[in-house]
């Protein structure tokens, strides 16, 4: 396990990240997904959506804070991931 994160379910890889990207721009509020992935055969965990109030072209992604909105998806994302590779479809 690295950083917290199990190697990947489908071909063993220690190549597993968190990734965090936008999906829709509402006005003020900016929506996400977060899941593991791995790199090597590009499998995907269970998405985690949440949004973030922005201002215009300035999105807030504040990682530093563990306590931040993304920060706790991330953690969702892992934890789903780490639970195994049931509903990984989601």
């Amino acid at each position: 396990m690295k950083n917290g994160i199990h190697e990947c379910w489908f071909c063993g890889s220690d190549k597993t990240y968190v990734d965090s990207h936008a999906t829709r721009l509402h006005g003020e509020t900016q929506d996400y997904i977060s899941q593991v992935r791995c790199r090597a055969c590009f499998a995907r965990g269970p998405r985690v959506r949440f949004s973030v109030r922005v201002e215009p072209g300035y999105p807030d992604l504040e990682r530093t804070d563990p306590n931040s909105v993304v920060s706790m998806a991330d953690k969702k994302a892992v934890k789903k991931w780490n639970d195994g590779p049931v509903n990984h479809m989601t």
